[in-house]
């Protein structure tokens, strides 16, 4: 416990959602070869993006597999807020 406490920093990540200007992923070309591959294809199935900030890669999930249900978790509220902002039909939780 006491590692953790000295390595978390709670504001970490609304930091970083704050200061970051633009909502895409450096590598998202590669890494969007490898997912797609993951994506469930049959309809009602759930989906769960853990850490999905402000929902690029859930966008591009929720457009190229609108049957699944989508859900977007992120510990920063202005992570999910920029993705509630952009995206619809997706729930999100933090």
């Amino acid at each position: 416990m006491i590692l953790h406490s000295m390595t978390h920093d709670d504001d970490f990540y609304e930091r970083y959602w704050i200061e970051k200007d633009k909502d895409e992923l450096f590598d998202f070309s590669y890494k969007w070869k490898a997912v797609q591959s993951l994506i469930p294809t049959k309809k009602g199935t759930k989906l769960l993006d853990f850490g999905c900030g402000s929902g690029f890669l859930l966008g591009h999930i929720q457009k190229n597999s609108p049957e699944i249900i989508n859900i977007g978790a992120d510990i920063s509220h202005e992570g999910l807020r920029r993705a509630k902002k952009t995206l619809k039909n997706i729930q999100f939780i933090t």
